[in-house]
């Protein structure tokens, strides 16, 4: 949803033209990914490891506290990037913690 609203915005103040011309780049990219995907998925079947299940270890209350309170100070920090960087920056950065 984000690189959507990205492309939108983008689109909207540099015009369509811009748009159409970055789609060739798109699909070459979007090949490239796919391409790249099979071919891990194909060498991980071909390399045949057996993972151990591990059984779901319990966390303690300072532990999930301390996890999220390090989430919450990452986020912060990149929405408060995004109020310094400017209006070009700020709406791909502001984003980032919906995603």
């Amino acid at each position: 949803m984000g690189a959507g609203l990205s492309v939108y915005f983008i689109s909207y103040q540099e015009g369509i033209p811009f748009l159409v011309k970055g789609i060739p780049w798109g699909i070459s990219a979007a090949i490239l990914f796919f391409n790249i995907f099979f071919i891990n998925i194909f060498t991980l079947k071909k390399m045949n490891i057996d993972q151990a299940i591990k059984k779901n270890k319990k966390f303690s209350i300072p532990t999930l506290l301390l996890r999220g309170l390090i989430a919450g100070i990452i986020i912060s920090m990149l929405t408060e990037i995004a109020s310094i960087a400017g209006s070009r920056w700020a709406g791909i950065l502001s984003s980032f913690p919906s995603t």
